[in-house]
């Protein structure tokens, strides 16, 4: 069973990460943009947690945290973008 403590933890990082990811579109005023992911990390954005994720049958996952998502590329990149409101 999940206590309230584990959750409170969980939304504390998914509330972080979508800062970060609000903060860098907001900088570079693009739709979708691209970025490390070490630079990421570096920022504090845990990649263990996301709202939802979805496969698509090209192989491509995509991770959603609230209203932005991202895939990841081979190469170390991630390409990140905020959902239509």
């Amino acid at each position: 069973m999940i206590n309230s403590n584990e959750v409170r933890k969980v939304n504390n990082v998914l509330a972080k990460n979508r800062k970060i990811l609000e903060s860098l579109s907001c900088e570079l005023s693009s739709k979708y943009f691209k970025i490390k992911k070490e630079s990421l990390v570096d920022m504090g954005y845990v990649f263990k947690y996301q709202t939802q994720q979805k496969k698509y049958k090209s192989g491509i996952l995509i991770q959603f945290c609230y209203d932005y998502y991202y895939f990841e590329l081979n190469n170390g990149w991630v390409v990140m973008a905020k959902t239509m409101d």
